[in-house]
């Protein structure tokens, strides 16, 4: 047994163990071609994005309400609709945007 240790490649230094030269170099795995990269970068591009309209149309709502509470927007639609400023069409249009918010 002692002598099977000191013939083997790791005491008689004729093992090669892994190449330390390329230690830090950028490895990929082969499984993963090495376009995935870029797909990835681009999809937390899109999230990033998606994140960004989602602020920027929230702001515009939310710029965009009026400061009139909402019974007060219904009764002004239906006195529009009563002196034949609006249609029926538009007043239904008008009441369920105002309804939705």
């Amino acid at each position: 047994m002692m002598f099977a240790m000191l013939s083997s490649p790791m005491a008689s230094g004729e093992f090669e163990g892994p190449d330390v030269s390329q230690f830090g170099a950028e490895t990929h795995n082969p499984f993963v071609p090495p376009v995935s990269d870029l797909v990835w970068s681009v999809v937390a591009v899109l999230v990033v994005a998606a994140v960004v309209v989602t602020i920027v149309l929230v702001a515009r709502r939310a710029r965009r309400a009026p400061g009139r509470p909402l019974e007060q927007r219904l009764a002004e639609l239906d006195d529009l609709l009563a002196r034949g400023v609006i249609s029926d069409e538009e007043h239904r249009t008008a009441r369920t945007e105002a309804l939705r918010g």
